[in-house]
């Protein structure tokens, strides 16, 4: 498998070099929640953690300065489009544009890759202090004077989200951030936040009917495996830094409500939604591809503690389209259905998203072998009929033919995105007052 997982990630570098201009990284977004076409443009979202990780796992594989370079330019781009308040500009993936307000889990995930870059420059006597910078600056008037909700002792989704929910994975991938913050600095002042936001997590971990399932919010009507995923690196990180028993439980727990989910074809289901009647519904699709990268390694992490089934890597290996990206998922236009097999691919499924294909990067990064050798590959054209459309991309340009209806009711005959082509809104309208008058002009 280790020549095969070498070839996959050079194919993968040559599609990524693609998808990147002077600015940073573009594309489009396909996601269960919204799609965005609208933006296409540098967006400092949680592409740039799974992207910086990547690529500092593969220099130290191989040795290679070009990865840390490529790590550092990453860096470079959130760097670019930090606002005055700390956030990012354009951090929200499926709700750009965004010009003033953070999004989680976003924001925490930028500064994940952000503090990664900054210790790996600082072991190499490089500069590291504009990185370490941007996030305490974000860390400080961001996730502590905006998110940080004393009563519940975490973090809100949202600030101005009016049920004012505290989402599990969001909390999780901020005590990663938190972690990251102490081992760089020694201050060890977020350590009792850390501790009672990993208590908050565990309080929604489900007991009966889902046992070790963790609930999307308190309100405990979804029940979705990736994001179900995304919460075992923290808990597992806070068991190995404290030796808090109950956390490696819940991520054992966690992983036990995964494995319920695997398909036998491969890949995991969806997860359960509450419906109006009460009742608690399984849902297969969106099976996530791409950022099915998040769920195995998870199930990694916990290797010494539980066993890993390579096979998952095999599966996740044959996904990948023939010109090195990776497919977002199959079945995004079944989802919320009780469809039992989805047999033919929508434009949705097969459309590679930078912030998806990160996640799959950063793990086969992880599992790379030392002193792996990456040859070169040349990026090969695609093109793939759909169910409701025709898929193609070739270095210059990505194309979706046919009529498509989106979820804001908005229906195109064609939609393009030249890869050459990027809206940097934030970095044009800095000041406040622009930014507000610009979303009320846009209604976003």
């Amino acid at each position: 498998m280790a020549s095969q997982l070498e070839a996959s990630l050079s194919k993968f570098l040559s599609w990524l070099s693609t998808m990147r201009t002077e600015q940073g990284y573009w594309g489009p977004v396909t996601h269960y929640w919204q799609d965005c076409f609208q933006y296409l443009g540098v967006s400092p979202d949680w592409k740039y953690e799974g992207l910086i990780a990547g690529f500092l796992q593969l220099y130290e594989k191989t040795g290679k300065e070009e990865y840390l370079q490529q790590a550092t330019r990453c860096g470079q781009d959130i760097l670019q489009t930090q606002g005055s308040n700390g956030c990012f500009f354009n951090s929200h993936f499926e709700n750009n544009p965004s010009l003033y307000q953070g999004s989680t889990p976003h924001e925490a995930a930028a500064c994940i890759g952000l503090l990664l870059l900054a210790d790996a420059l600082r072991r190499n006597n490089l500069a590291w202090q504009p990185y370490f910078t941007a996030v305490k600056k974000n860390l400080e008037q961001y996730h502590m004077k905006v998110l940080y909700d004393s009563q519940a002792k975490t973090f809100l989704q949202d600030k101005h989200d009016e049920k004012h929910y505290h989402v599990p994975n969001k909390i999780a991938t901020i005590v990663e951030l938190l972690y990251l913050y102490t081992d760089f600095t020694n201050d060890k002042k977020y350590l009792p936040i850390i501790q009672d936001s990993v208590n908050y997590i565990i309080s929604l971990q489900a007991q009966e009917q889902f046992p070790g399932a963790i609930y999307q919010t308190e309100a405990k009507k979804q029940i979705i495996t990736f994001y179900v995923a995304r919460c075992i690196p923290s808990l597992f990180l806070h068991y190995q830094r404290s030796g808090y028993e109950p956390a490696l439980s819940a991520a054992l727990a966690a992983r036990e409500f995964i494995l319920t989910m695997k398909l036998k074809e491969g890949g995991f289901a969806f997860g359960y939604l509450l419906d109006n009647n009460g009742t608690w519904q399984k849902y297969t699709y969106p099976v996530f591809i791409a950022g099915a990268g998040d769920i195995l390694r998870a199930l990694f992490l916990l290797r010494d503690h539980a066993p890993f089934n390579v096979e998952d890597i095999r599966w996740l290996l044959l996904q990948q389209h023939v010109n090195g990206s990776f497919p977002t998922s199959l079945g995004m236009a079944a989802k919320n259905t009780p469809a039992e097999i989805v047999s033919e691919k929508s434009w949705k499924d097969v459309l590679p998203v930078v912030g998806w294909n990160d996640k799959t990067f950063r793990f086969l990064t992880m599992v790379l072998k030392q002193n792996a050798t990456l040859e070169p590959s040349t990026f090969s054209f695609i093109e793939i009929p759909c169910k409701d459309g025709v898929y193609s991309e070739d270095q210059t340009l990505m194309k979706i033919e046919g009529q498509y209806t989106f979820t804001k009711g908005q229906t195109f005959r064609t939609s393009t995105g030249s890869k050459n082509f990027y809206l940097n809104l934030g970095k044009i309208f800095k000041s406040r007052f622009m930014a507000r008058a610009l979303r009320r002009l846009l209604r976003v």
